[in-house]
């Protein structure tokens, strides 16, 4: 009864602090998004309205010029020469040139074009007609909104300057100067792109129009929306639509797209524009999907572990039974399935270490739990003797934690200075034993006391690793397998298929066979982990991971040379130690 009331207080714990943890990383997430979708929304306003700015600049520079609109009146009077004429051409040409106008044209007070560049313009459009006739201030640039003349016409944009007829005396317009602005040539690139790669992240602008929210641009999820596609301004989780609404900040909605969004929604300054934000959650939160499945095996492997231990005193026979059949294996098999076990160990380490702070974390209340309840337990009855054995098991558990850290790559501290010619030297002497009569061996291992940073037992299976696939690769057929170590003097910076070697002196350790090669087409895939191509009873594909993670760990290089038909030559460099340079 006890044992069962310690397994089921020690499962919730696990279950709790796994939950506590995976929260706690959803939040970090959504952190960091929220962050990066208010610089987004801030770096395009602040272009957006640099751009207005110019544009407005640029062309009133240009009007103030006295000799320009001194031409500009006699041109609109109708006592303009030939040579006047082409000088105000000419700057029709430049604003149309320099600054991306669809179309620069002057206007007399009959709404009639006078001169227009590109050539023919069109008759105003009502839009424009409109704001003309509300009266503008004479000198002054006024900015049209994003409009269509019509439905089927493109969207545009626009600046409109009155010209007077005798400033300051007369200020009623004599005509008018209207430079339009295409938005898919100016405005619309540097709103829709977007600063790092994403699946559904977009940034769009809006406007409140009556009771609907009206999108200004292109959808990435939408196309031919920009002034056509509206949403009633009432949807309350909208996120266009709580921008239209006043609103600014972070919240969390359904988009356009009908997908749940997590968006920054910014006022734009002078102009009745929102900008909006967002990224699809799904996206956000799919990294945390992958860490809380490594969390949920990993604390699933805990309780099955504690379930074990309880209830190994009825199933004594059937282990001691199971170890026996174990011990009757034969020496071949048991080297095979050694070698693979520390390949899987290896790719374990490798894969837990972002977790094993906080796997020793959750078996620390395991351990204080279990204790508390075995002071109530008096000693000598075979409940303290239980629990005993799972408090033996949190400490193995808790070693096992730093073993696995040793393989991590932030472990580079806990490496020693170690004689690598003895360790290929111990690693090749055991080695000798699995190889086939078919197999030539050749080694040249030489300066057997020059020391490099690294951990022995993971040098120990880098060379067995390569090794072993070197055998594999040549097959039942005749073959040569060469392994050499000497000190090389590296002058340049050479590229390589793992860290590019960088000039110093390192001990070099070569392993060539005479096999099959290894295709081009799949090089960059072979230290993936679980990458193979042996059949499923013949490779685990992790024993190249591991190759990769020792030599990365000692900051160290890889070069590869395959041939199809011919053989291939691992080149692994690893860095001399300190003590070997004096």
């Amino acid at each position: 009864m006890y044992l069962f009331v310690a397994f089921l207080v020690l499962s919730a714990g696990i279950i709790a602090s796994g939950t506590l943890y995976y929260e706690h990383q959803k939040q970090a997430i959504k952190k960091d998004k929220q962050e990066e979708l208010n610089v987004i929304a801030e770096l395009k306003i602040n272009q957006l309205t640099a751009w207005r700015k110019e544009r407005i600049a640029d062309t009133m520079a240009a009007y103030s010029n006295t000799m320009f609109r001194r031409s500009l009146s006699l041109f609109l009077k109708g006592n303009a020469s030939k040579e006047l004429r082409q000088d105000i051409t000419s700057w029709l040409e430049s604003q149309h040139t320099n600054y991306k106008y669809v179309q620069v044209s002057v206007f007399g007070t009959d709404e009639g074009r006078r001169l227009s560049v590109p050539e023919p313009g069109e008759l105003l459009c009502p839009l424009v007609k409109s704001i003309i006739s509300k009266g503008l201030s004479p000198g002054k640039i006024t900015f049209i909104d994003f409009y269509r003349c019509t439905p089927s016409h493109p969207v545009r944009m626009g600046m409109i300057i009155m010209v007077p007829k005798d400033p300051p005396k007369d200020n009623s317009p004599l005509g008018y100067i209207l430079l339009e602005i295409d938005p898919e040539v100016s405005v619309y690139p540097f709103v829709q792109s977007w600063p790092t790669p994403s699946r559904t992240a977009e940034t769009y602008i809006v406007r409140r129009e009556g009771n609907d929210v009206v999108y200004l641009n292109d959808l990435r999820q939408q196309r031919n929306t920009a002034l056509t596609y509206r949403l009633p301004i009432s949807q309350p989780n909208l996120p266009a639509a709580i921008a239209a609404r006043g609103q600014e900040g972070i919240v969390e909605g359904i988009d356009y797209s009908g997908h749940a969004v997590l968006a920054a929604l910014k006022k734009i300054p002078d102009t009745p524009w929102f900008m909006v934000a967002k990224v699809d959650q799904d996206e956000i939160y799919s990294p945390i999907r992958k860490t809380a499945l490594m969390i949920t095996i990993t604390f699933s492997l805990i309780i099955i572990t504690v379930a074990t231990l309880i209830g190994m005193w009825y199933r004594g026979r059937q282990a001691e039974a199971y170890r026996r059949q174990l011990a009757l294996e034969e020496d071949k098999k048991n080297l095979e399935l050694q070698l693979i076990q520390a390949q899987k160990m290896e790719a374990l380490g490798i894969l837990a270490s972002g977790i094993a702070h906080d796997f020793k974390n959750v078996l620390q209340p395991i351990l204080i739990n279990t204790e508390l309840i075995s002071d109530v337990i008096p000693q000598g009855t075979q409940e303290r003797e239980y629990l005993d054995q799972i408090i033996d098991a949190v400490h193995l558990g808790k070693n096992l934690v730093s073993q696995i850290k040793l393989f991590s790559p932030g472990k580079k501290s806990l490496y020693k200075p170690i004689h690598i010619g003895q360790v290929v030297q111990e690693a090749l002497t055991f080695f000798k034993r699995l190889i086939p009569p078919n197999i030539k061996l050749k080694q040249w291992v030489t300066a057997k006391d020059s020391l490099v940073r690294a951990d022995a037992t993971q040098i120990y299976q880098l060379v067995l690793n390569l090794c072993m696939n070197a055998i594999q690769a040549m097959g039942p057929s005749k073959g040569f397998l060469g392994v050499s170590l000497k000190e090389k003097e590296i002058t340049e910076n050479i590229p390589a298929t793992v860290s590019d070697l960088k000039p110093g002196r390192y001990m070099k350790l070569t392993i060539r066979d005479t096999g099959v090669g290894i295709n081009q087409e799949i090089l960059d895939k072979i230290f993936d982990l679980f990458f193979t191509t042996k059949k499923e009873d013949k490779g685990t594909g992790l024993g190249l991971a591991v190759v990769y993670s020792v030599v990365k760990n000692v900051q160290g290089s890889i070069l590869i040379r395959s041939v199809i038909g011919k053989g291939t030559r691992f080149e692994i460099f690893f860095p001399v130690h300190l003590d070997s340079l004096n």
